[in-house]
């Protein structure tokens, strides 16, 4: 039987992980609508984008509006049962009066075959390998720590001959150490603050020269913090890392992934 859903990959790992593989064929009006529009970002993960569908080929009109907001603030345990319920029902429902027009549309402009035989298989290949999770080598992830803090505290000294004790973390205080020290701030974010990027601060250092060893402390710390703590918080308890795989989040068609960004 066809299974229509909004997000394969999520039930395909939750069917699988509860001891119920689903078998092909299926169709998902998420990557449906990745394949016919990239632009219009309704093919996302978030609460709103089945919802963005439903109005958009269904006459249901916004049939979640009430309790959209109650669970983007994360207390869905507060919606009464049987209004969760309906909720619930017209989701399934949305998703099935959306397939038979999405189905025309790739046939009509004949992204079938791509939709088939590459999206369809693919996302229950990378459903298998979320689950499964990458393996970690923990003592090798704490000996680039050691590499990269070892690259970090020379910078810190270079720094410290300028940042006179304040954080670099801190735009606020970084810009004041930097115009302490001769540099001229004039680029403003949209909220007003001076900018401080790395494109803004690569153009200061050709007049301001000892302003790179800020640019390699960011780049180090940057390495550190994303690469070898963050990851390490998110092991299982069997060693491996299960991050969010997406064959549809990205306008060049390459695969993402988040939550951590493993690749």
């Amino acid at each position: 039987k066809l299974k229509v859903v909004h997000n394969c990959m999520c039930e395909l790992k939750w069917m699988r992980y509860n001891g119920f593989p689903m078998a092909m064929p299926i169709f998902d009006t998420m990557l449906g609508e990745y394949l016919l529009d990239e632009s219009n970002k309704a093919y996302s993960t978030d609460v709103l984008s089945l919802k963005k569908l439903a109005i958009k080929y269904t006459s249901m009109g916004d049939y979640a509006a009430r309790v959209t907001p109650i669970i983007e603030a994360g207390k869905i345990e507060t919606i009464p049962l049987i209004e969760l319920g309906a909720y619930c029902t017209k989701d399934s429902d949305a998703t099935l009066r959306i397939y038979p027009r999405q189905k025309r549309d790739l046939e009509r402009e004949e992204m079938d075959p791509l939709y088939h035989a590459l999206l369809i298989p693919g996302s229950e290949l990378m459903a298998r390998v979320e689950l499964h999770g990458a393996y970690i080598d923990t003592s090798k992830l704490e000996e680039v720590k050691q590499e990269i803090t070892a690259k970090l505290e020379p910078l810190k000294v270079d720094m410290e001959v300028w940042l006179k004790g304040r954080n670099p973390r801190s735009p606020i205080q970084l810009a004041k150490a930097l115009q302490e020290n001769g540099v001229t701030l004039t680029e403003k974010t949209k909220t007003k603050r001076l900018k401080l990027d790395a494109d803004v601060m690569e153009g200061l250092s050709f007049k301001h020269p000892w302003i790179k060893s800020l640019l390699e402390y960011r780049k180090w710390e940057k390495l550190r913090s994303t690469y070898t703590d963050n990851l390490k918080e998110k092991i299982d308890l069997d060693g491996r890392l299960r991050t969010n795989y997406s064959l549809c989040f990205t306008n060049t068609g390459r695969l993402s992934s988040k939550g951590p960004n493993l690749q």
